[in-house]
């Protein structure tokens, strides 16, 4: 019996229901590790909110792997430091190019 039936099923379901894309095997797996990481290595609910906020990024225009690198980035600078400093983001976002793209003339 495939144990992830019921994921798929409910993905195909929300995708549907907010008018969206249906999620790769790979974007699932992606996201999936993100939130994991961001939930282990901050704290927990930091998890789906970081998945939020990348969404929210994507929704404006973000490529969603510029995105998630910027809050993997984020991650990876917690785990060494207190807190992301303004500072570190604005570095580590132009590092990561644009996160949203300018607006179109």
């Amino acid at each position: 019996m495939d144990t992830q039936a019921p994921l798929w099923e409910w993905l195909v379901a929300a995708a549907t229901a907010l008018d969206t894309p249906e999620l790769s095997e790979h974007d699932i797996a992606t996201l999936l590790d993100l939130v994991r990481e961001v939930a282990h290595g901050v704290c927990r609910p930091a998890g789906p909110l970081a998945a939020y906020l990348i969404g929210v990024a994507v929704g404006r225009g973000a490529d969603p792997r510029v995105a998630a690198a910027i809050i993997g980035g984020l991650v990876t600078e917690e785990q060494s430091v207190a807190a992301p400093t303004a500072a570190s983001v604005t570095t580590l976002r132009s590092s990561t190019s644009r996160l949203v793209p300018p607006p179109a003339a």
